[in-house]
C-alpha cells in the first residue's frame, strides 16, 4: 500500500495526499500535467513515464503530432482508458514552457482539476503536479506545495459559491488527492497541513 494522509476537510471534502502517480490513483478522476517538452529534451520519467506507457505511448504520440501539446493550460480528458488504469478518467494539463515556469503556474492547473472534477461530478480526484517528472530541480519547486493547496482550496470556495447562488447543481467531489513522492513525504505534507490551517483561520 502507497503513503496516504489525510490532511484535512475543507467545504466536506477530504484534502488528502498520496505517495502514487496517476497510474495508480484509485480514484474516478487523475489528473497529470505536462509541459511542451522536458528539461534537457532528455524525456519523461516517474510517473508521466509510466502513464505514457499504461497508454501506449499515445501521450508522447499527440505531443509529437501537435495534437495535445501541453500548452499552458490546455487540456486533454481521456474518458476511455486502459483496465491498467484504476481511474475512470484521466485529465492532463499543460504547463507551457519549462524555462518560465512558476508555482503559480502548477497552482492554476491544481485549480484546473478541481473545476473539472466538480463540474463533470466525479466523487474523488488526485493530481499529479508532474514537475521532477519533467525534470525540475527540487530547488525549483520549493514552496509550489503551499501554493497549490491555496489555488485548490479557493478553487472549491468558489464552485460552493456558484451553487449557492442556484446556477448550478451541487458537486459530488468527496476526496481530493495530491499526488506526491515518497522520499519527501512528511515535509511535504507539512506545507499542505500550514496552508490548509493558515486558509481556515481567515475569515
Amino acid at each position: 500500500m502507497p503513503l496516504q494522509r489525510k490532511i484535512g476537510m475543507w467545504k466536506d471534502i477530504s484534502i488528502e495526499m498520496a505517495a502514487w502517480d496517476g497510474v495508480e490513483a484509485s480514484v474516478d478522476l487523475s489528473c497529470a500535467c505536462m509541459f511542451e517538452r522536458e528539461i534537457g529534451d532528455a524525456g519523461w520519467v516517474g510517473g508521466m513515464q509510466h502513464l505514457d506507457a499504461a497508454l501506449g505511448g499515445a501521450l508522447s504520440a499527440l505531443r509529437r503530432s501537435g495534437v495535445f501539446s501541453g500548452h499552458y493550460l490546455e487540456t486533454l480528458l481521456l474518458d476511455r482508458v486502459p483496465f491498467a488504469i484504476p481511474a475512470q478518467a484521466v485529465l492532463v494539463i499543460g504547463l507551457g514552457d519549462p524555462d518560465i515556469w512558476t508555482p503559480k503556474v502548477s497552482a492554476m492547473a491544481a485549480a484546473t482539476s478541481v473545476r473539472t472534477a466538480m463540474q463533470h461530478r466525479f466523487t474523488s480526484c488526485a493530481f499529479a503536479p508532474s514537475l521532477l517528472d519533467a525534470g525540475l530541480d527540487g530547488r525549483v519547486i520549493s514552496g509550489v506545495a503551499q501554493t497549490m493547496m491555496e489555488a485548490v482550496l479557493e478553487a472549491i470556495g468558489a464552485q460552493a459559491k456558484v451553487t449557492e447562488s442556484g446556477l448550478a447543481s451541487a458537486h459530488r467531489l468527496r476526496r481530493w488527492i495530491f499526488d506526491v513522492g515518497a522520499s519527501h513525504f512528511d515535509q511535504t505534507a507539512e506545507s499542505f497541513q500550514q496552508a490548509l490551517s493558515a486558509k481556515a483561520r481567515r475569515p
